[in-house]
């Protein structure tokens, strides 16, 4: 109840901009998807300012069109989601979800053989790819002339929490801060 009557006093002053310190925390499920439309609305239809600072990255993904990540009190990276992935792969393509049967050795073997591979890494049940450009069409045609069954070829979103990570890493953060302090625990001295 504090939060929103908090949001309500803010409203009734009717600003330009309004500033929202984890606006969701310690809200129902429901008052979360109405607090979340109503931010949405005051952005688009009363072309109001929002600036959100929350933890809750998928949250900040849904209504957020610019973001700025910040490491140890210095901001990072500023930009549409779009962008900040983008800047993340470099020139490269789209980063591309490839899951295939069987997953054996001779499919690893064949996805590095690709030509203009840029980077290979193993996901949940299959991998990620990344080439100069969009290889789509190349490993479609590839993995159906071997045989492979495709279970899964698209490309990978841009998920706010892993383009977090990756900035996050990129900065030398994750190498300078025990591990406790990188997953925002408090530990106190006995």
């Amino acid at each position: 109840m504090r939060q929103r009557l908090g949001i309500a006093d803010v409203l009734i002053k009717d600003p330009r901009v309004i500033i929202m310190d984890e606006p969701t925390l310690g809200i129902d499920p429901e008052g979360m998807r109405d607090l979340l439309a109503l931010i949405r609305r005051l952005s688009t239809q009363d072309q109001r300012t929002i600036l959100l600072s929350s933890h809750q990255l998928q949250q900040v993904q849904q209504i957020c069109d610019r973001v700025g990540i910040f490491v140890e009190g210095r901001l990072i990276a500023c930009g549409p989601i779009a962008q900040l992935a983008q800047e993340l792969r470099g020139d490269g393509g789209p980063i591309l979800e490839v899951a295939a049967t069987p997953n054996d050795a001779a499919l690893k073997t064949l996805l590095e053989g690709l030509d203009g591979l840029r980077q290979l890494r193993p996901m949940d049940g299959g991998w990620l790819v990344q080439g100069e450009e969009d290889l789509r069409p190349v490993l479609a045609r590839l993995l159906l002339e071997r045989g492979y069954d495709i279970q899964r070829l698209c490309q990978h979103s841009d998920d706010l929490d892993e383009i977090y990570h990756n900035y996050f890493e990129k900065a030398g953060a994750s190498h300078d801060l025990p591990t406790d302090k990188k997953r925002g625990l408090l530990r106190r001295r006995a």
